[in-house]
Order: C-alpha cells, then sequence, then structure tokens
C-alpha cells in the first residue's frame, strides 16, 4: 500500500468503461455537503488524463502564493485544518501542514474525483476522502482563473456515514 486512504464500500461505487484500451474500472464517491454529484465528469476525468489533472493540481500547490482559503460568498469554505491532530506530534493540523499533506497524498497517486460545485456555479472541484490515523478527512480542491490559484475549499473531518 502507498500510503493513501483505504475505500469505504459504502463510499465507493465500482463502475466499467469501454474505451480505445479496453476496459476500465472507475471508482466514485457518493459526496454530500451540497456538490452536484455528475456521473459524465466523473467519467471524463477518470477516462481521460486523471494525471494530468493531478499535475496540475500538485504544480499550483507547491506554489504558495497560488493558494486560496479564505471564505467568501461566491466561493465558500470549510478550511479546518485545526480540527485535525497529527498522529505523529499529536498537535493541531495549521494549513500549511494541510496543504503538504494534500500534496503528499497526490504525489502517491491517491484517487480523487471530480465534482461539480454549487458556488461558483457549474465549476469543477476535486474530493479526495484520506484515512490520517484514525480519522477520515473531507479534502475539496478548485482550479480557478484558468491555472491562477488553487483554491482550498474543503478540510475538515469527513461526515459521519448516515444510518
Amino acid at each position: 500500500m502507498n500510503g493513501c486512504s483505504s475505500e469505504h464500500s459504502s463510499l465507493v461505487s465500482e463502475r466499467m468503461l469501454l474505451t480505445a484500451r479496453g476496459w476500465v474500472g472507475l471508482r466514485s464517491l457518493s459526496l454530500g455537503l451540497g456538490d452536484q454529484w455528475n456521473p459524465h465528469l466523473a467519467t471524463t476525468v477518470m477516462a481521460a488524463n486523471p494525471d494530468s489533472i493531478r499535475d496540475r493540481l500538485i504544480r499550483l500547490i507547491k506554489q504558495k502564493s497560488k493558494r486560496r482559503t479564505q471564505w467568501t460568498r461566491e466561493r465558500p469554505t470549510e478550511w479546518q485544518p485545526e480540527e485535525i491532530a497529527d498522529p505523529a506530534t499529536g498537535m493541531r493540523m495549521t494549513s500549511l501542514g494541510a496543504w503538504e499533506f494534500i500534496l503528499e497524498r497526490l504525489e502517491q497517486n491517491c484517487s480523487f474525483q471530480e465534482v461539480t460545485l454549487k458556488k461558483p456555479p457549474n465549476k469543477v472541484g476535486y474530493v479526495m476522502i484520506e484515512e490520517l490515523g484514525d480519522q477520515r478527512v473531507y479534502i475539496k480542491l478548485e482550479i480557478g482563473e484558468g491555472d491562477r490559484y488553487i483554491y482550498g475549499r474543503s478540510f475538515h473531518h469527513d461526515l459521519p456515514e448516515e444510518a
């Protein structure tokens, strides 16, 4: 295992897509937080070249001047790294630590899912649900204004599964 979180059967569904290279397995997260799930967009990301999106996310995150986490009416955020404990130190995570955690997971080829955002309307976000010790962390990113900024839209405890 490469250090990425394991999949949770209640959050992940399997699909198959026929491509020019044969059948490709797709995994889709069942997400909440008001994001609209769009299987066509998810298929595009997973079937096209998720590595190019991953490369863009990594490139932007590595440039500290490109990172944004401020809450606005047009682009609300739930950036709360202080609610996540670092299992190695027992200390609360910082915003810098959150970005480093996201970068590490993306570089380890963890899966992410494309979602359609409500705010800004019809923009694309990228969601990861990652394990950190005994915690599950919900992460949502958005690439904005071309590749001018990377918005940290969410970083907080994953919502408990509904019964």
